[in-house]
């Protein structure tokens, strides 16, 4: 795949990690030509609710700092003409996209498609770090961070890409996938349905077979015998019996495409 010579970093700051409770307090896309920046959209964004003390204590902002900044439906069409069509580079990219489809969602504006290079996908399919976090592959390249804020945050994820880049060449680019397949937050109709269907199967004592995807993006199907659903860092998980390991795991809502069948009772 040709390198891209134009691309754009993209981090959110928010209330808290749950795109179903929480909401964007701010927003920066930044715009690189040739490794240098071009073009950014920086921009607090009013939630209209309170900042709990978690999400002020991380990022250091507070209503004060909010209350006569633009509403996010304010500048919603921006944000979607800085992305779409673009190739965007984002640290945890199933974090901020969730994030960013709730806010479209409430908006009322169809979600821009756009090819997305994961540095967390990357870290993790390619390197052995010992943790994968923004923070501490920063602190592996030797590269200064600033306080918890969205400009900041993307301008790292695009120069931790520039590392993955020397090493892996252009092979970096074959990484790409699509907004649309991402992102998916608990939200999303697909997977209040799955869920709904597993809570059946939970309460029947069935089994059930899923189509999984896994960290890696392969499919396969799964025979599970699911006992509880739980949240975990506002990820929703169902923890089962996995037949196909032969050992209880836990699997993520957000990452189960479809429930292939309900089998029997247990």
């Amino acid at each position: 795949m040709k390198k891209d010579s134009s691309l754009v970093a993209l981090d959110v700051e928010t209330t808290g990690l749950n795109p179903e409770y929480d909401n964007i307090i701010e927003v920066a896309i930044v715009k690189f030509e040739n490794d240098e920046i071009v073009d950014k959209l920086v921009s607090l964004i009013n939630p209209e609710r309170e900042i709990p003390i978690e999400a002020k204590i991380l990022n250091g902002i507070d209503e004060s700092m909010l209350e006569n900044e633009p509403k996010f439906k304010d500048i919603v069409k921006e944000i979607k003409k800085f992305l779409e069509g673009k190739t965007v580079i984002i640290h945890n990219s199933d974090f901020d996209i969730s994030f960013l489809k709730k806010e479209f969602g409430l908006c009322g504006e169809e979600f821009p498609e756009f090819d997305v290079i994961d540095t967390l996908y990357i870290a993790r399919k390619y390197f052995n770090f010992p943790s994968n976090s923004l923070s501490s592959l920063a602190e592996s390249y030797k590269i200064g961070r600033q306080p918890h804020r969205a400009e900041g945050d993307a301008i790292i994820a695009y120069k931790i890409f520039q590392h993955f880049r020397e090493t892996l060449g252009e092979n970096i680019y074959e990484e790409k996938f699509s907004s649309l397949e991402v992102g998916n937050s608990p939200l999303s109709e697909d997977t209040f349905k799955i869920k709904m269907l597993i809570e059946e199967g939970i309460k029947n004592k069935k089994e059930i077979v899923i189509k999984y995807r896994n960290r890696n993006r392969e499919e396969s199907e799964r025979k599970i015998k699911p006992f509880e659903i739980i949240n975990k860092n506002g990820r929703m998980f169902v923890r089962a019996f996995c037949y196909t390991r032969k050992e209880e795991r836990e699997f993520r809502l957000d990452r189960i495409i479809k429930i292939v069948d309900n089998v029997k009772e247990g």
